[in-house]
C-alpha cells in the first residue's frame, strides 16, 4: 500500500456513474498494477451520481485522489494491517481493558508507563465556508457540534448558515471548494465534517503501556478500538479512540506499546441525521448549489 501513497496519476481514471467508491478504488488500483490489494468496506457507502464525477489531475498522488473521494463520503481510508485497503469510520465497540494512570494511595493498578497530552489548533478555524464547483455560492458551517463552545446562527434571508467557534478567533476563516458539484445536503455535511474532524483532532493523547496486549480482552492493541482512559496527571477521564499503534520489542525480552488516541468524533459526523435534515430544510428552496 505504500505504492499508493508514492505513485502519481498519469492517465485519467475514467468511471461511469452511478458507481460505488469501492469500484472506483479497484479500477484505480488496476491501472497501477495493484489489483491484488483487496478493498474492504465496513459499512454501506452511498454511490456517486452523475453530478459527482471527478477526475484526478496528472501528477496528483494516487492516495490524494482516493482520499478526496473518501472525504466526500466522510469515510476514512486506511489499511487493515495485511496490505489491504479498509474503508471505515470510528468503531463503536468499547474494549474491557482500561488505560490507567491514577494517583491512589497505597495502590498501583496502573498500566500506563508514560503519557502526554498535545494541543494543536493550527488546522482549526472560526468559520468554514463550502463552495460547489458548479455554482460557487457557498454556505458556512461549523454546525451542530456538541461542543458547548460552538454557537450557530441561521441567516435565512441570505440563504447561508453561519457558525462561530468561540475558542478560535474570528480572523481564522477556512474556505474550501468541493472536489466537484454536489447537492446542498452533501455540501452541508462536508462543511460540518471538516469542522468537527479538525476540532476533534486538535487534541491528541499519547501513552506507552507495558506489553502488546489489552489483557482483559485477549487481543493486541490495534487502531480503531474505543478504550476508557483515566489519567489523573493529564486530567483525563474519558472514552478515546486509538488511531496509531507502535510496538517496541526489547532485545532483553518483553516490550512496550505506544498508543495515540483522539476523541471518537474525530472520525464521525457527530450530529444526528434528523438534526442535519432539519437544518437543511430550514435553509429554504431559494438556496442554490
Amino acid at each position: 500500500t505504500c505504492d499508493i501513497v508514492d505513485s502519481t496519476v498519469g492517465d485519467q481514471i475514467i468511471y461511469t456513474p452511478p458507481v460505488t467508491l469501492k469500484d472506483i478504488i479497484k479500477k484505480a488500483l488496476g491501472l497501477f498494477n495493484l489489483s491484488d490489494i483487496k478493498v474492504i468496506e465496513q459499512f454501506t457507502i452511498p454511490q456517486f451520481g452523475a453530478s459527482e464525477t471527478q477526475s484526478a489531475t496528472i501528477g496528483t498522488s494516487l492516495f490524494s485522489f482516493l482520499e478526496s473521494l473518501c472525504r466526500q463520503r466522510q469515510v476514512i481510508i486506511t489499511t487493515d494491517g495485511s496490505g489491504n485497503i479498509l474503508l471505515s469510520r470510528a468503531s463503536t465497540a468499547v474494549i474491557k481493558t482500561f488505560l490507567l494512570n491514577q494517583v491512589i494511595e497505597g495502590q498501583n493498578t496502573n498500566n500506563i508507563v508514560s503519557a502526554a497530552m498535545a494541543y494543536d489548533f493550527t488546522n482549526r478555524f472560526n468559520k468554514y465556508t463550502g463552495y460547489t464547483q458548479a455554482n460557487p455560492i457557498g454556505f458556512n458551517d461549523l454546525t451542530g457540534s456538541q461542543d458547548p463552545a460552538v454557537q450557530t446562527d441561521l441567516i435565512v434571508n441570505t440563504t447561508q448558515t453561519s457558525s462561530t467557534d468561540q475558542v478560535i478567533r474570528k480572523s481564522r476563516i477556512c474556505n474550501f471548494v468541493n472536489e466537484n458539484s454536489t447537492t446542498q445536503e452533501d455540501l452541508l455535511r462536508r462543511a460540518r465534517w471538516e469542522a468537527n474532524i479538525r476540532r476533534a483532532r486538535s487534541t491528541v493523547y499519547s501513552c506507552s503501556v507495558e506489553g502488546f496486549d489489552a489483557d482483559q480482552d485477549g487481543i493486541i492493541w490495534r487502531p480503531n478500538l474505543l478504550v476508557n482512559v483515566i489519567d489523573d496527571y493529564c486530567d483525563i477521564n474519558s472514552q478515546l479512540l486509538i488511531t496509531d499503534v507502535t510496538y517496541n520489542l526489547s532485545v532483553e525480552g518483553g516490550g512496550t506499546t505506544d498508543l495515540t488516541l483522539v476523541t471518537p468524533d474525530a472520525f464521525t459526523l457527530q450530529v444526528e441525521q434528523d438534526a442535519i435534515d432539519a437544518r437543511i430544510n430550514s435553509i429554504g428552496k431559494g438556496f442554490i448549489v
